[in-house]
């Protein structure tokens, strides 16, 4: 009977060590799944496309650049050749 007894208290606390909690409550710590969201400090007019986008392959074997202007034009480059596409574009 005692041998049960202890087998049962190792067992009991080696699952207290594994699973310390419930992983969703919070127990009054900052609640580190959520990502905050930044206030804007001034509202942009402007369209949300118009800047340097990028795209990195898979094998992060070459990365391409696209950047749209105000005006209407867009670029693009890449990190490996030195040739660029341009044109228009239009919302």
């Amino acid at each position: 009977m005692r041998t049960r007894a202890c087998c049962l208290c190792v067992v009991l606390l080696a699952v207290l060590i594994v699973f310390p909690g419930v992983p969703t409550q919070n127990y009054g710590r900052e609640d580190n799944r959520t990502t905050p969201t930044p206030a804007p400090t001034t509202i942009s007019t402007q369209d949300p496309v118009i800047g340097t986008w990028s795209w990195t392959m898979f094998d992060k074997s070459k990365t391409i650049y696209y950047t749209f202007t105000a005006d209407g034009k867009y670029s693009t480059s890449d990190s490996i050749s030195a040739s660029s596409e341009q044109g228009t574009w239009e919302k």
